[in-house]
């Protein structure tokens, strides 16, 4: 059984989400990314409310999509991390998609 979800529709990757979050996580923390697994528990990797607000604002940055506050208080472990962002970049697609090619640019909307 792989230790990654389910493949996503989109540019992304899960193994590239999977690892960037260990990533993040390990340079936030100062411990090697190979002690980090999906199913650790931000618990178990001392994570505190500060970390969750400086893990969120990285991956937002990092992929362009917002995270919600009330999202980033239910994540518990490493796997609902990489599946809030699988989840939030779903969501930025459609929105890409629905929106249609000219709704990045408001000089097009005049």
């Amino acid at each position: 059984m792989s230790m990654y979800p389910a493949r996503m529709q989109g540019t992304e990757s899960p193994n590239g989400i999977a690892e960037e979050c260990i990533a993040l996580i390990a340079k936030q923390k100062s411990i090697e990314p190979e002690q980090i697994h999906l199913d650790s528990s931000f618990e178990e990797l001392a994570v505190d409310s500060l970390d969750r607000v400086s893990l969120a604002f990285d991956i937002e940055e990092k992929y362009e999509i917002e995270i919600p506050e009330s999202m980033i208080e239910k994540i518990r472990t490493v796997r609902d991390m990489v599946t809030g962002v699988e989840e939030a970049l779903r969501q930025k697609n459609a929105s890409a998609e629905s929106a249609g090619p000219d709704s990045g640019n408001p000089a097009q909307k005049a």
